[in-house]
């Protein structure tokens, strides 16, 4: 983050947005319900003066090989913004979105501060890919930090473990997927609005 002073960046909205998510909708026909609920969330931004990029949190399910990480990719293309992919299959310990304190030999700072330094925008965009695999050691809480980092109000005064001081988080855009969304914990799903998408039509 040297050189930003500690400041950001926010992406702001294409005009062409309403369209270039059109022409996402003839790439991606069976996301028409996802694209709908993204139409309807930049509307809401475009009626301010700087139409700022900004969504709530998003869980996609679906079954595997339907699309929804790439979908999520092609997104973040067409806002122009950073794309952070933090598989949730894989992680080990919640650190690795939250950071490890500086106390240990080891310690880094987490996929949000990463995402932060490499973009360099305070509004990126963060996919938890399969939030209903949680693999690493179940004495740790994986999901722990995604409690503060989902509410706006305490991801403003979100505070990685490495760096030790607060860090405003609360512009992040969230979106999950997941195959079974029965396995996704209820206090981390009442964060997220769900929306299916099913494996395309004959006719998509």
């Amino acid at each position: 983050l040297e050189g930003t002073d500690g400041y950001l960046q926010l992406v702001e909205l294409p005009e062409s947005i309403l369209d270039d998510l059109d022409a996402l909708a003839n790439r991606f026909p069976n996301f028409v319900r996802v694209i709908d609920y993204y139409k309807q969330e930049f509307a809401l931004a475009r009626l301010i003066n700087k139409p700022i990029f900004s969504a709530q949190p998003l869980l996609i399910s679906g079954p595997p090989g339907v699309g929804k990480t790439l979908f999520c990719l092609e997104l973040s293309k067409i806002i122009n913004t950073h794309f952070e992919l933090v598989s949730m299959s894989s992680m080990t310990a919640g650190f690795i979105i939250s950071g490890s304190s500086s106390k240990w030999g080891e310690s880094s700072n987490g996929k949000v501060v990463q995402a932060f330094a490499v973009g360099k925008r305070a509004n990126p965009l963060i996919t938890l890919d399969e939030v209903d695999k949680n693999g690493g050691d179940r004495r740790y809480d994986i999901l722990g930090s995604l409690y503060t980092l989902l509410e706006k109000e305490t991801a403003s005064k979100f505070i990685d473990e490495a760096l030790e001081v607060p860090i405003n988080a609360a512009h992040v855009v969230w979106v999950a997927t997941a195959n079974y969304v029965d396995q996704v914990p209820e206090p981390i799903l009442s964060r997220f609005t769900v929306v299916e998408v099913t494996l395309p039509t004959i006719k998509q």
